[in-house]
């Protein structure tokens, strides 16, 4: 538990999301803010305290919308995997 805990800590506060899956170079938003691309890696959320609309978006391919909750949690990683 200490050796996780230290290696958030090195991490800086978060929370943060990452995105993985297919296709790469899909665009990633987060409530309508372009945030990167897939795969994403540890993108922090600015305003934790809210629920927020992860969008991923490629041409010639369905749209992904999905809302996260983060609760104001520091050391919160939300991990998300996604084939478009």
């Amino acid at each position: 538990a200490f050796e996780e805990a230290q290696k958030k800590r090195l991490k800086g506060v978060g929370p943060w999301v990452s995105v993985v899956g297919t296709p790469d170079g899909a665009k990633i938003f987060l409530d309508e803010t372009p945030i990167g691309e897939i795969p994403l890696e540890r993108s922090r959320i600015e305003n934790p305290a809210s629920l927020h609309v992860l969008t991923i978006k490629h041409p010639g391919y369905k749209e992904y919308r999905r809302t996260i909750e983060m609760r104001g949690d520091i050391s919160r990683e939300e991990l998300i995997e996604v084939e478009l």
